[in-house]
């Protein structure tokens, strides 16, 4: 008969009790997180293989640590552990976390979730079908009793039924603190006649401005008269320019053909003395 894989671990676990309780397990002097050691569970009192996960004081005497064969965790003094025997860490872990498939971690917040997943869980025969290996945690689907109730299936179904309750009471809490719409205005005698004599085709009031298109037409002629204003102004001014600078071109012609004539002059009478 080959040896039962179950043996070894039972085994090695007595054996791991029987030292520590016959303190023959030194204590673990140099604790750091990661370490595998030998740790005291608060709940029962016996000694278990477990990882060091993270420190809980300042002064680093506790830890918090997961107890490998079995997947739980608990806080431990750091008196309480020991190291583990050289035989004792050939046999790998025996518990691997893992999730289960199209259960968000979200649900564990919800007590329900929780009691219910103890409910189908705790005390049963459990069996776990592979369904992604290379991550970490692994993703399985559960499979719960003689009867393979599928544990995904139910802590779904409690999340979606969790979740619309919810919004159905987000929904509640919305109208319950929504304002009452504001009531319709109620019309003096005055303006109720006033009213009436617009409906029956009465005289209008205008305002001052007029309708907001004839003051946009009106604003629309006004900058088109000061464009036909500045371009004749500017027609002006240039004829006015152009005239001066004829007038100034003419003088100057004039003087230079008078400058002309007193020297043809002067020449004549030089040549006459």
């Amino acid at each position: 008969e080959e040896p039962d894989e179950n043996d070894d671990y039972f085994n090695m676990i007595q054996s791991i009790r029987d030292q520590a309780e016959a303190n023959n397990l030194a204590p673990l002097t140099e604790v750091d997180v990661g370490m595998v050691c030998v740790a005291r569970f608060s709940a029962d009192g016996n000694w278990y293989r477990a990882c060091i996960e993270d420190f809980l004081e300042e002064n680093k005497l506790q830890v918090q640590v997961r107890f490998v064969d079995y997947g739980n965790r608990d806080n431990v003094p750091v008196e309480c552990l020991r190291v583990l025997p050289s035989e004792s860490s050939d046999l790998p872990a025996m518990a691997v976390e893992c999730c289960l498939q199209d259960v968000p971690f979200s649900c564990l917040e919800s007590d329900e979730v929780v009691a219910k997943f103890e409910e189908l869980t705790v005390h049963q025969t459990l069996t776990a079908k592979l369904i992604d290996v290379n991550v970490r945690p692994m993703v399985i689907d559960l499979f719960s009793g003689a009867d393979n109730v599928f544990v995904n299936k139910i802590l779904s179904s409690f999340n979606e039924q969790e979740a619309a309750e919810t919004s159905e009471n987000a929904q509640e809490d919305v109208d319950a603190f929504s304002p009452e719409p504001p009531a319709p205005i109620q019309q003096s005698d005055s303006n109720t006649a006033q009213h009436q004599r617009k409906s029956r085709g009465g005289a209008r009031r205008r305002s001052p401005m007029g309708s907001p298109c004839r003051t946009f037409q009106a604003a629309l002629q006004a900058a088109k008269n000061s464009q036909e204003w500045l371009l004749n102004a500017s027609a002006k001014e240039f004829e006015s320019i152009k005239a001066s600078e004829t007038s100034r071109s003419a003088d100057k012609h004039s003087d230079h053909k008078e400058k002309r004539r007193s020297a043809g002059k002067k020449r004549q009478d030089d040549k006459s003395s």
